[in-house]
Formats: C-alpha cells, structure tokens, sequence
C-alpha cells in the first residue's frame, strides 16, 4: 500500500494539483437546462449561454438573468468582437448585440431553420465563420448530418456564403491557426478530417483523426484537438495534436472531451462524464470529478479555473501553488 502511494504522489508531482476548494454558483441537479459556452468579455464579467436560450452574466458577486430577445433556441457559441457580441444557435438563428447601446438583432436564417451553427469563430478580415448540421446531433440524436461551413458579414443582412458542406459529414469545430487560417474539422461517423484554409482562401484537406473531433485549439503554438473514440461518446475520450505527428491519447470512462484550454502552463480537458484532466503526452491524470453531469466548457480567469455544463452548471476551482514537474 505504502509503495503504490508513494508511486501516486510522484505522479501527480508532474502536474500541479487543485484543491478541494469548489465554489458552486449555480447548480439545478436537474436536466431542465444547461450551459453549453461562457466567454470572458472585455469588461471582466463572464457570460453564459445555453439551452432554451438561457443567457447570463456573472460580474463576481452575482449570477444576472439577462434580458434579451429570446426565441427559445439553444445558444451554443459566445464571441466578443469589438463593441460587439454575437451568439450562435440552432435552428439557424444568430444573435447580435452592440454593447455601447444595449441593442440587440436576431436574424434566423431561413435555410438554417433545420440546422444548427454549432461553432463559431471570426477571422482575420472581420467576418464570422460558423459550422455545424442538422439540429439535434449535437444532442446525440440521430439525423442525416447534412453539415457545413459558412462566413457572413457581421451585419446579417446577407446570406451566409457556403465554403464548404455535405450531407454526410457534421462539421463540429473551426479555430484559427498560428497563421491566422481557419481549420475546420468534419465527421462521417467514423473518422474525422481536418480542412485548412491558404493565403488565397482555399480549402485543403488536412490530417485524417480517427474517432470524432469535437473541438480544436490552439494552445502553446499547437493545434490540440478532443473528442471521442466514436459514436459511443459516453465512453471513451481522445485528444491530441493535429500536427502530421499521428498522436492520439484515449482517456477510458471519461467521455467525449468536449474542450481542451491552457490554465497555468498545463492542458486542462473536460469530460462528458463531468471530470477535469491535466494532460501530457501519453500522460493524463485526473484532477476533479465532483460534477453531477457532462462539463461543455471552461475558461481560466483571475486565477482560476471557471467550468460550466449540464444542469445549469457553473463553478470555479481554486488552485494550489503549483508543484514541482519533472
């Protein structure tokens, strides 16, 4: 017993470890809601979005129920952009609001009424790129895929320009690279590919991933993706570098990895089983499993570490000094 413990502790040496101190701000332990995205914007307060179009904001002391146009869709994506914030949802449906004024903007597009835009970044030249498919599989349900990838003008007064799509494949994720070209990532129920945009704006096809890639980042120069090994995502997690290197770490039990973001110099995943890992290369240790339901995101602010998830989730995590690594 003595030896196997001993073994632990040098284990878990290499990463710096959490405390026990956990501050739930918001906890239903029902399903009747959760928050799938939170950004920090510019201001300092966190934002909160989710199902049924629930919308929030925390300025440190208090949770606040925003009021906003709500259409009941479900919020996916938060981004800050200037004097602006805009939210992607399903059923086609963007939000936009101009923060110096408090005006909001809702446009749903028609022929998105059956689709969701799942992920949502904008690129070098201002405009917003959006992915995503059919409305219900981001919630496991099984429909015809039918995915794509967009760029709109930050207006909405247009039509969103097709860059790519197909109605096989669900395309789940897009980030920018250390070039600033956007990479997306698509699905066809088995494996996964990576498209990478050029100088010119053209599409290329990237690295194929085995399993589903739900989500890319670029963190310390790389590009580090997480998913699953396949549609089973209760079960086992994956995640990786999308750099021609082929690595692809399966974490057993701990479901898909919704979102990988760097928190202290280390690589912090979250789980669908609601668990928090350090990771490493052919290394991951667990750090929290005290969530009742799946973690959608996190964020590091102000010294912590912010999750939010299933259930109306919403806590932060207080960090020990860190230990020393190998």
């Amino acid at each position: 017993m003595r030896n196997f413990l001993l073994c632990l502790s040098i284990l878990l040496s290499s990463f710096s470890g959490f405390t026990q101190e956990v501050r739930h701000i918001s906890r239903s332990g029902t399903a009747d809601s959760s928050f799938y995205d939170m950004v920090k914007l510019s201001d300092g307060a966190i934002w909160l979005a989710g199902e049924y179009g629930i919308l929030k904001r925390y300025d440190g002391d208090n949770l606040v129920q925003i009021d906003y146009p709500n259409t009941g869709a479900n919020i996916l994506r938060i981004a800050e952009m200037g004097d602006y914030l805009f939210m992607a949802a399903d059923h086609g449906t963007i939000y936009r609001l101009h923060k110096p004024s408090n005006t909001w903007k809702v446009k749903q597009f028609e022929n998105y009424r059956n689709q969701c835009f799942y992920d949502m970044l904008s690129d070098a030249d201002g405009k917003l790129w959006l992915c995503g498919g059919s409305s219900g599989i981001g919630k496991g349900k099984m429909r015809i895929p039918r995915g794509f990838v967009v760029r709109l003008d930050t207006s909405l007064n247009h039509e969103p320009n097709r860059v790519w799509s197909s109605f096989r494949h669900f395309a789940w994720t897009l980030t920018r690279d250390v070039e600033d070209q956007v990479v997306f990532s698509v699905f066809n129920g088995l494996n996964s590919r990576l498209y990478r945009t050029n100088s010119t704006g053209t599409l290329q096809k990237a690295e194929k991933i085995r399993g589903l890639v739900h989500s890319l980042s670029m963190l310390d120069g790389r590009l580090v993706y997480g998913g699953c090994v396949g549609l089973r995502y209760k079960q086992k997690g994956m995640w990786g570098y999308a750099d021609g290197t082929q690595t692809r770490n399966i974490i057993r039990k701990a479901g898909f990895i919704s979102n990988i973001i760097e928190h202290d110099r280390q690589l912090i995943a979250f789980s669908q089983q609601g668990q928090v890992w350090a990771l490493k290369p052919d290394q991951h240790v667990l750090l929290w499993a005290g969530s009742t339901g799946s973690l959608y995101e996190g964020l590091s602010a102000n010294g912590l570490l912010w999750l939010a998830g299933h259930g109306k989730t919403f806590l932060s995590l207080d960090k020990t000094s860190p230990a020393a690594e190998n």
